[in-house]
């Protein structure tokens, strides 16, 4: 096959998964607390109790990623969630050794996750964890605490590796808006 109907054809999937993305995210829309523009969710991804969840504009969230509202999800603007991701916002209780855990109260707890983050592959992030602005979050990571903005992490536990930016350009960083 010819180069160009090779590029021509990816270009027409690209199309078509994408579309399917937006309606997809457009569906869940109509069940969540809030949905910005350009918002993309592929395929196999699921939310729990929706009406819990907010998510900001020109947000991608890859396949098989599984987020829940329980407890409240905010995710910001410009937002990249790799694929196989889990987001957290309750889990169960397990202090009553007179009640077997799945009968005992969900203890819940929301999570935030700042403009312009990535969340790298596989990433579970646990409740009542504010992910900061600019943050990355290495793929296989478990999240237990809140990341600082600007700050790559990594991990079981994520533990801070470094800052995205050199120390003197953190401060002009954090001034920075982009435009939706």
């Amino acid at each position: 096959m010819p180069a160009l109907l090779i590029r021509l054809l990816q270009a027409l999937y690209n199309r078509a998964v994408f579309f399917l993305a937006r309606l997809r995210a457009r569906f869940w829309g109509l069940f969540m607390k809030g949905l910005g523009n350009d918002v993309f969710m592929m395929t196999g991804v699921i939310i729990s109790s929706p009406s819990g969840v907010e998510i900001g504009s020109d947000t991608t969230i890859m396949q098989y990623v599984s987020m829940s509202g329980e407890g409240g999800l905010k995710i910001g603007n410009y937002v990249i969630i790799a694929s196989h991701c889990r987001v957290l916002t309750s889990n169960h209780g397990y202090e009553d050794f007179n009640s077997p855990i799945c009968r005992q109260k969900l203890i819940t707890g929301p999570v935030v996750i700042e403009d312009d983050v990535w969340l790298g592959s596989h990433v579970v992030v646990l409740p009542g964890v504010t992910i900061g602005r600019g943050a990355i979050v290495a793929a296989n990571s478990l999240v237990t605490k809140d990341v600082k903005p600007f700050s790559v992490v990594c991990g079981v536990p994520a533990r801070f590796a470094k800052f995205r930016f050199k120390p003197e350009q953190l401060a002009e960083a954090a001034q920075v808006r982009f435009k939706s």
